[in-house]
C-alpha cells in the first residue's frame, strides 16, 4: 500500500472545512447527520445497478476496471465493494471539493490532512464499509467516515490505490489525478 503522505497544512478554522447540513439554519459548524440517499453503481455506470451473473477469475495482467467497483453513499455513511479484485488489496481515499483545498476535508484522501486530521480506509480485495459520524475525533480509518448522501455528489472524489498504481473517480477525481498520478475513470 502506498504510505500516508502528511505534507505541512495549515488550515485555520476547522469548522469551517466540515460542511453543514443545508437544512441546518441553526448557524453551527460541522457535520450534523444528512438524511437522504445517493447510490453510485459504479465509477464507469451511468447509475444502473451492476447485475452479477458469474465470477471472474483475474489473471496476473488483469487491471481493475471501473465495473469491478461499486460505491454507495447513504445516510448511514459509505460502502465500497470491490466486485473482482485482481490486487491483493486497495488504499481507498475520499475527498471533498469546496472550492478552497485549505478548508474543504481532506483528512480522509490517503494523501494529506486536515487540521492535524488524517486517514486512509484499507478495502482489503473486497471494500469496506464507513459508519457516518458526526465529528472529526470520531472517525477511525476503516471503520468510520464524515462522508454521506448529504454531500453534494458533484464535490466529492473517491480513489482506490492497490501500491503500485491507483484509479480515481468522481467529479473531484483531478485531485487524486493530480496528487498520486490516478488513472481516472
Amino acid at each position: 500500500m502506498r504510505p500516508l503522505l502528511i505534507p505541512s497544512l495549515l488550515v485555520v478554522g476547522l469548522s469551517a472545512c466540515l460542511p453543514k447540513n443545508s437544512d441546518d439554519d441553526s448557524g453551527a459548524s460541522g457535520w450534523s447527520g444528512w438524511s437522504g440517499e445517493t447510490s453510485v453503481s459504479s465509477p464507469g455506470s451511468s447509475g444502473s445497478p451492476i447485475e452479477v451473473t458469474g465470477t471472474t477469475s483475474p489473471t496476473e495482467d488483469d487491471d481493475l476496471q471501473s465495473d469491478d467497483v461499486v460505491l454507495d453513499l447513504h445516510s448511514g455513511g459509505v460502502s465500497l465493494t470491490v466486485l473482482r479484485s485482481p490486487s491483493d488489496g486497495y488504499d481507498f481515499g475520499l475527498a471533498e471539493d469546496c472550492g478552497d483545498p485549505d478548508t474543504c476535508w481532506l483528512a480522509e484522501s490517503c494523501v494529506t490532512d486536515t487540521a492535524g486530521y488524517a486517514f486512509c480506509h484499507d478495502a482489503g480485495t473486497t471494500g469496506v464499509g464507513l459508519s457516518l459520524v458526526a465529528s472529526p475525533d470520531d472517525v477511525v480509518s476503516s471503520s468510520t467516515t464524515l462522508f454521506s448522501s448529504g454531500l453534494p455528489s458533484d464535490q466529492l472524489g473517491f480513489m482506490l490505490d492497490d501500491g503500485s498504481r491507483c484509479w480515481a473517480w468522481g467529479d473531484y477525481r483531478g485531485y487524486f489525478v493530480d496528487a498520486l498520478g490516478c488513472t481516472p475513470w
